[in-house]
């Protein structure tokens, strides 16, 4: 009997040394940095033993030639590729394959169209045929991409769309940003990074933007109340070095001159930034 207790004993001992986590124990994970478990803590499985990279890369560019009326059209577009064993490289790259699939086809009606415009106007004598050399006024569209924030667990992507019309006025360039768990691929949405609700996102967003100095337009309330109206959960962010990056594009709240308008929640806002984001 005494036998049996002194295994029953040992078999305890070892099954809390294998199953504790010491605190502060360094638990790998994909993208080469370390995180921090503690022996109160669930583990996060999904991170042990996964990998995670990415790097931008150039997928698409074509220049349009015409035989008789010359470089009518150049496009580009760039995106994150994900490598890896995470569970989120297969969801992501689908995610971004999709967005290439869906720029590539309004992108050659895009062209299609403003080539039938340039065509005809060469033929009626208002608009000289370009050299195949000639960028500066055709039609064109590059899709440009950036990591501005990889962490443990998260990444955030900003991608800028720059385009330009024949005989347009000027030209114009949109951001749209995503940013993602990397163990499990979810995309985050703003009550993931900022302490906001559905009854108080449009003040707090609105708050935010009217801080900013200078006589900007959209320091109206009529601006406000048709641009927000129950929907500052859905306002545009991305993750930066130093916060979280709220935006609005040319002519979502101001003019074209006013350009991209930004406002930047720091992370030592505790009071407003989630606890896994605030320093």
């Amino acid at each position: 009997m005494k036998k049996f207790a002194s295994l029953l004993m040992v078999f305890v001992m070892l099954t809390s040394v294998i199953s504790f986590v010491p605190a502060n124990a360094k638990v790998a994970v994909a993208n080469g940095a370390t995180a921090t478990a503690t022996a109160t803590a669930t583990t996060d499985r999904s991170l042990l033993g996964s990998t995670f990279y990415v790097k931008i890369k150039k997928t698409f560019s074509k220049k349009y030639v015409d035989k008789s009326y010359g470089l009518v059209g150049a496009a580009s577009f760039s995106r994150p590729v994900f490598s890896g064993n995470a569970a989120a490289v297969i969801k992501l790259n689908a995610f971004y394959k999709n967005l290439e699939s869906k720029w590539k086809a309004k992108k050659l009606k895009d062209l299609l169209a403003d080539r039938a415009d340039f065509k005809h106007s060469v033929d009626i004598g208002t608009q000289e045929p370009f050299p195949t050399t000639n960028t500066a006024e055709m039609y064109f569209n590059k899709v440009t991409c950036k990591i501005t924030y990889k962490a443990v667990g998260v990444i955030s992507i900003v991608m800028d769309e720059s385009s330009m019309y024949i005989m347009a006025a000027h030209g114009y360039v949109e951001r749209t940003s995503h940013t993602f768990g990397t163990n499990l691929g979810r995309e985050l949405k703003m009550k993931d990074v900022l302490k906001v609700t559905d009854a108080n996102a449009d003040a707090i967003v609105k708050a935010e933007f009217m801080k900013l100095p200078g006589d900007w337009s959209f320091k109206t309330e009529s601006i406000w109340s048709k641009t927000l109206h129950n929907s500052g959960l859905k306002t545009k962010f991305y993750l930066g070095k130093d916060g979280v990056w709220l935006y609005f594009n040319p002519y979502e709240i101001g003019s074209y001159a006013e350009g991209r308008i930004q406002a930047c929640v720091k992370y030592s806002r505790v009071l407003l930034v989630q606890p896994k984001f605030a320093t």
